[in-house]
């Protein structure tokens, strides 16, 4: 049972002294958030175009076929394989 004439007050988190001076973990964790959403947009952007992809060209008669599509999808997957491939060349410094 809660005594509602005497109520009690929370007081704030209070950052440590090794935490004031530095970057908080939060930060931390906030920027691995960040990353690992970008990496799994990438993720679902590969699969979705490989998928397409394939469907066009296996389904024709349900989803036209068209050759086009395709072409685009391989030309835009290339293009960004080769510029993951050139990031991860580059060297640092």
């Amino acid at each position: 049972m809660m005594n509602t004439e005497d109520p009690q007050i929370l007081e704030p988190v209070q950052a440590g002294d090794g935490e004031a001076a530095g970057k908080p973990w939060s930060y931390r964790l906030m920027l691995f958030l960040r990353a690992m959403a970008g990496v799994s947009l990438c993720v679902v952007w590969l699969t979705s175009v490989i998928s397409m992809a394939a469907v066009e060209l296996l389904f024709p008669q349900i989803y036209g076929g068209n050759i086009w599509i395709v072409m685009v999808e391989v030309v835009l997957l290339g293009t960004y394989l080769w510029l993951a491939l050139m990031a991860a060349r580059e060297q640092p410094g």
